[in-house]
C-alpha cells in the first residue's frame, strides 16, 4: 500500500509486510486501527490517506514473519488495498463478488429496508455500529440464503460456471498455512483461522474458519475443503457464541459424516491379488529428513495399514489400492503432526501415490520422499 511505513520499520521490514503476510497474520501489524478509530465505534469515517499518518505513527510488533499476531488493522489494510480512485472497497466487493453470485441481500448500503429486516440484537436499543475505514473488519450485512450461495460457489463452483475465483486460487487459499500455534491444533492460513478437528474414522481434518463479533451480533464460518462441507452460523450475541455453536455442530455433523464416509471407503475398496506381496518392512535413508526410515505394511480386510518410523517419530497411515493398477496404492496419513516434526509436513498431504516394484521388492513415493525403500 503506497505510503504505508510504520514507525521504525526498516526497508527489509517493509518488504516483508506483504499482503500475504498480513492475510496470514505474520505481518507484525498491531491489532487495532489507531484513534480516532476504535474496535466497535462509529468514529472512523476517514480515507486511507487521512488515516495513514496515524497508522505510520505505530511501530510493527516485531520483525515480520517471526511469529503470528492477529490483527484487525491488517484486515482493514487488505480491504483498502483493493481500492482505486474509481472504486472503493465496498463497491469492489459488491461488483466483484456479491452481484456475480446473486447475493442481493448482502452489502454495505444500510437502507431503511435493510434496517427494517435486521435481526434483533442482544441489545435492541443499541445503534448499529458502522466501522468507516475499518469496514473490512466486519461491516457487511448478509442473510443465511446469501451465505449459502457464497459457500456453494466458493466450495464447488468452477471458474467456467461463473465462480468469482478460479479453482487454482481457491486451492492456494485453502491449503496455504502461514503459522501453526504452540497448541498444535490451531493456526493461521491465508486468510483463515485454522482449527484441527478430530475424526472418529480416519486422520481428522484442519477446518478453515473465521469468526467475527460486532457489538450485538456474531458469526462463524467453517470450511472443510477435503470433504466440501461448510457452515455459516450467525447469532444476535456480540460474544463468541457463534464459535461455540459451530463447535457443537461440528461435534454432531462431522463424526456422523466420518462414519458414513468410512463405511463407504471400506466397502468401495478391495485388496489387490498381490496385497500379500506388499506386506513387509521397507528401509531407506531419506535425505529430506537426514535419517534412516522404515515403512511397515500390514494388509487388513480392505486396506493396507502402514507405519512410518524414524528415530522417535512414528506416523501411522493407510494405503488404498488402485482399482486398476495392482502395483500402486494411494497414501493417506494423519495431518495432525507433532510440532517437533514440522520439517516433514509434506507427509500431511493425502492422496500421494505409492508404487511397488514386486520384482525388486522395493517401494517409492515420488511425490513425498526422494528415496527407494528396500524390503527387508
Amino acid at each position: 500500500m503506497p505510503g504505508f511505513a510504520p514507525k521504525g520499520a526498516s526497508a527489509d521490514d517493509l518488504r516483508a509486510v506483504t499482503l500475504g503476510a498480513i492475510a496470514g497474520q505474520i505481518g507484525a501489524v498491531v491489532r487495532e486501527a489507531p484513534q480516532p478509530c476504535s474496535a466497535d465505534e462509529s468514529a472512523c469515517n476517514l480515507t486511507t490517506q487521512e488515516i495513514l499518518p496515524a497508522i505510520n505513527a505505530l511501530p510493527l510488533l516485531w520483525t515480520p514473519g517471526v511469529r503470528p499476531a492477529y490483527s484487525n488493522l491488517g484486515f482493514s489494510l487488505l480491504g483498502r488495498a483493493l481500492e482505486s480512485p474509481e472504486l472503493s472497497y465496498e463497491a469492489w466487493v459488491e461488483t466483484k463478488i456479491l452481484e456475480p453470485l446473486g447475493m442481493n441481500h448482502s452489502g454495505f448500503d444500510w437502507t431503511d429496508d435493510v434496517y427494517s429486516n435486521l435481526a434483533t440484537g442482544a441489545e435492541p436499543d443499541h445503534a448499529v455500529t458502522h466501522l468507516g475505514w475499518t469496514a473490512p473488519n466486519g461491516e457487511m450485512f448478509s442473510t443465511a440464503s446469501d451465505m449459502e450461495s457464497f459457500l456453494n460457489n466458493f466450495i464447488t463452483g468452477s471458474f467456467e460456471q461463473g465462480s468469482v475465483l478460479p479453482q487454482w486460487r481457491k486451492n492456494e487459499w485453502f491449503h496455504k498455512t502461514a503459522a501453526l500455534l504452540p497448541d498444535g491444533i490451531s493456526g493461521y492460513g491465508m486468510p483463515w483461522e485454522l482449527q484441527f478437528s478430530e475424526a472418529r474414522v480416519g486422520p481428522g481434518r484442519w477446518l478453515r474458519t473465521k469468526a467475527g463479533n460486532i457489538d450485538q451480533f456474531g458469526s462463524q464460518i467453517a470450511v472443510d475443503p477435503t470433504t466440501g462441507l461448510a457452515m455459516w452460523l450467525a447469532t444476535n450475541r456480540g460474544d463468541y457464541q457463534a464459535a461455540e455453536l459451530a463447535d457443537a455442530v461440528n461435534g454432531v455433523i462431522f463424526p456422523a459424516f466420518d462414519v458414513s464416509l468410512g463405511d463407504f471407503v471400506e466397502q468401495g475398496h478391495t485388496l489387490p491379488a498381490r496385497a500379500g506381496d506388499m506386506e513387509g518392512i521397507y528401509f531407506a535413508y531419506v535425505p529430506s529428513v537426514s535419517a534412516n526410515m522404515t515403512v511397515s505394511i500390514v494388509a487388513g480386510p480392505n486396506k493396507l495399514e502402514c507405519l512410518f518410523v524414524w528415530g522417535e517419530s512414528k506416523f501411522p497411515g493407510t494405503l488404498l489400492p488402485d482399482p486398476v493398477d495392482d502395483a500402486t496404492a494411494t497414501l493417506s496419513i494423519s495431518t495432525k503432526l507433532p510440532l517437533s516434526c514440522l520439517v516433514v509436513t509434506e507427509l500431511a498431504w493425502d492422496g500421494e501415490p505409492v508404487n511397488f516394484n514386486f520384482a525388486d521388492e522395493t517401494l517409492t513415493m515420488p511425490g513425498l520422499l526422494s528415496a527407494t525403500f528396500i524390503k527387508q
